[in-house]
């Protein structure tokens, strides 16, 4: 593979008329008068392969690469598609747009260009089943935990001392913060850190009534995660 490397060429000082021109004037352009039934001339398209900045100027070579002829010949060839006008051509308005960007980068009497804003990166939120530490910031041995019976009994008897009957049991029951399970109004959540720090921040006691023969206390159902 031969390379020819032509002139430099300042594309600052031309238009896109400029670049027609030098289009038609290659020797693979097909000229008007000698072919008046010719197509027009494919858009003007910039090879990056072959388009290479100079280190030390704003300007730009560019080398024609021409295939041994053993090598082009094996190669079928098709046809080229017809396309419409060059000028008119909305791909040479873009190549053109862009060439004006890349040399006014360097143009002190352009406005910098603003950058852009810089992005937030939203942090993820700690998923609470996996929180182990209690309310007051103690982390839960939750193997210890398993093995419990009833973590909460003593400090619920403890609460509800004096209170003999149904009604005063209810209306403790009531009286804390919470959400009942249902209408009735016999069951209820509570927070688990107004009696122990034996299960992490958040969970909840559903709190109700167990009875035995006459007798009635408070009793911890189970413990749930809302």
């Amino acid at each position: 593979m031969a390379s020819e490397v032509l002139p430099v060429v300042d594309l600052r000082v031309l238009a896109q008329s400029d670049l027609d021109a030098l289009a038609a004037a290659s020797l693979h352009a097909v000229a008007p008068r000698s072919c008046p039934d010719a197509a027009p001339l494919p858009p003007l398209k910039i090879d990056r392969a072959v388009f290479n900045e100079s280190a030390g100027y704003r300007k730009q070579t560019f080398s024609r690469l021409r295939f041994a002829a053993a090598a082009s010949s094996s190669i079928p060839t098709s046809p080229s598609p017809i396309t419409p006008c060059a000028g008119n051509n909305p791909e040479n308005h873009l190549v053109a747009y862009h060439l004006r960007r890349f040399f006014a980068r360097e143009d002190p009497s352009c406005p910098p260009s603003t950058p852009p804003p810089p992005e937030t990166l939203a942090l993820s939120s700690p998923d609470p089943d996996r929180e182990t530490t209690n309310s007051k910031r103690v982390s839960v041995d939750l193997v210890r935990l398993v093995g419990l019976v009833d973590p909460y009994g003593e400090e619920l008897r403890r609460q509800t001392a004096g209170l003999m009957s149904e009604a005063e049991l209810l209306d403790f029951i009531n009286c804390l913060e919470g959400q009942w399970v249902s209408q009735r109004r016999r069951r209820k959540f509570v927070d688990a850190a107004s009696f122990g720090d034996h299960l992490p921040s958040g969970w909840k006691l559903q709190l109700g009534l167990k009875r035995k023969g006459r007798h009635a206390w408070v009793h911890c159902i189970r413990y749930v995660r809302l």
